[in-house]
């Protein structure tokens, strides 16, 4: 979607000023629900759509701050001054007449533009006043509106907030009532939506997305379109083919660590062991499209940029907006480079996918190696979460304990301990599934013969020191692979020959 984007914007961008503006504003009048004439609480739902729905520099934006909890309603300072840009206005004001049924003219529109530059604040008043999300912040408006206008485009964007900030030097409430009045309108409601138009251009602009060198190739980013482009991503890289391999890896790690707990007793009781493989079955397995939402009808392009562009944005809010109902990860876990798990939901993203090898027979191995190992160590992760009577606790402190000791575990990460001890679990589970594969079946390398035991270890810490290239390889090698037979410092990873780590007595 992003490629077909990036075409029909190289025709946009050579466009005159003035027919991207009309075409930008046909754009905003088709997707939005507005009118000739709009109440206060009709207009602060457009201002809201716009910022958060299509991320668009309203004439009162809704934006987020560097506080989760905390969203400022501010005004737009930058829209083109009107008056010394009638030539520039007059497709755009056309096409709302044609649109609306209106007969405005550029002067009426200039007029809505000079009243709203005389709405001057004191710049020395810049006091901002913080008030619960819930309270109206304008008195034109009914409480029952602005919940609305909150749930429908704030909370599905910005679900922590809490509290609402703005600055008394902007005067909204009184901008507000000044575009709501009647007298005033459809003039201001079309000031309102061409302000949003030339402010959206001029963004682009200062991106520079108008580079001639880019080609068809538009960067997500100052489109603020990454979801849609995570989403191409995941589409191009997932193959049914991979998905089996993935799934049925995931089969027998869950089977063999079923087995395991279900024989060893070393640390649940009988109560806990019932509830813990019960809760286990439950666990979730999501691949890059599950979490792109895949699934969810795309918008059909067009050859206009500005009413795809719209499009796309509308459908990253829908995306957002479905993943927070259901509790998926971020799109931005996606890039994420290990397998990773939120609650019950273990996930994989692109990154860890695009590791997968599906053509020749010696794959199962690297697979296990590459993927198998995150699956494992996020199945035990999960499972210890599940325990509950105060021995199995007690008994897994002193593991973790251990494990901070024994393997110098980074003492400033309070979770390494245990990253380190689930890790050499999976490593454990994984070698046992690869066992009942013809473990010891013999490959050659070049001049050197390996069985599939030993490159399955090559391999897992090769994937290990390539996503720590920093040099410090961590818990997930000079922990869990100190007391591997069949290297030393391989890849530059430390390990050592030597008795078996006492952090195993447990077992």
């Amino acid at each position: 979607m992003m490629l077909a984007l990036g075409r029909v914007f190289g025709k946009w961008r050579h466009l005159a000023e003035e027919e991207r503006l009309t075409d930008f504003t046909l754009a905003i009048l088709n997707a939005a629900n507005v009118s000739g004439s709009m109440s206060a609480a009709q207009l602060v739902r457009f201002f809201a759509e716009m910022s958060q729905k299509y991320g668009l520099p309203a004439v009162v934006s809704f934006r987020a701050t560097q506080s989760p909890d905390t969203v400022t309603l501010s005004r737009n300072t930058d829209c083109l001054q009107m008056l010394n840009a009638q030539d520039l206005v007059s497709g755009a004001v056309r096409i709302f007449n044609s649109v609306l049924n209106s007969t405005l003219k550029v002067t009426d529109v200039i007029d809505i533009d000079k009243k709203v530059r005389g709405l001057k604040g004191d710049k020395r008043d810049v006091r901002a006043k913080g008030r619960g999300i819930r309270v109206v912040p304008f008195s034109g408006v009914h409480r029952i509106n602005w919940t609305s206008t909150l749930n429908d485009f704030v909370f599905p964007n910005l679900p922590n907030v809490v509290k609402l900030s703005q600055s008394d030097a902007d005067r909204l409430d009184e901008l507000i009532q000044l575009l709501a009045d009647a007298s005033n309108q459809p003039a201001s409601v079309a000031y309102s939506i061409i302000c949003t138009a030339v402010s959206s251009i001029e963004a682009m602009m200062s991106a520079q997305l108008f580079n001639d060198t880019q080609g068809d190739q538009i960067p997500c980013q100052p489109l603020e379109l990454c979801e849609i482009d995570n989403l191409d991503k995941a589409r191009l890289t997932q193959t049914p083919v991979g998905d089996k391999r993935i799934t049925d890896m995931f089969s027998r790690i869950l089977d063999e660590i079923s087995f395991g707990v279900n024989h060893s007793r070393w640390l649940f009781d009988q109560s806990d062991l019932m509830w813990s493989l019960r809760q286990l079955k439950r666990v979730e397995l999501l691949l890059p499209e599950d979490i792109a939402l895949a699934s969810v009808p795309r918008p059909t392009l067009t050859q206009s940029f500005s009413v795809n562009f719209l499009a796309l944005r509308s459908h990253s809010f829908t995306l957002k907006k479905i993943r927070l109902q259901q509790n998926l990860p971020e799109m931005s876990d996606l890039s994420k480079h290990d397998v990773s798990r939120r609650g019950r939901t273990i996930y994989i993203p692109t990154e860890v996918y695009k590791l997968l090898k599906a053509e020749e027979a010696r794959d199962t191995v690297l697979n296990l190696a590459a993927i198998g190992v995150g699956l494992a160590s996020e199945l035990w992760s999960f499972l210890f979460e599940q325990v509950v009577s105060e021995e199995a606790l007690q008994k897994l402190a002193e593991i973790y304990s251990c494990f901070e000791k024994e393997y110098r575990v980074d003492s400033s990460d309070e979770h390494a301990s245990r990253k380190t001890f689930h890790v050499a679990l999976g490593l454990a589970t994984v070698q046992r599934v690869g066992e009942r594969r013809n473990w010891l079946q013999r490959y050659d390398f070049n001049t050197t013969t390996l069985s599939r035991a030993q490159l399955f270890l090559l391999s897992w810490v090769y994937n290990q020191c390539r996503t720590n290239p920093s040099g410090i390889y961590g818990y997930s090698v000079n922990g869990a692979l100190m007391n591997s037979p069949f290297f030393k410092d391989a890849f530059s990873c430390s390990s050592a020959v030597g008795t078996p780590p006492p952090c195993f007595k447990a077992f």
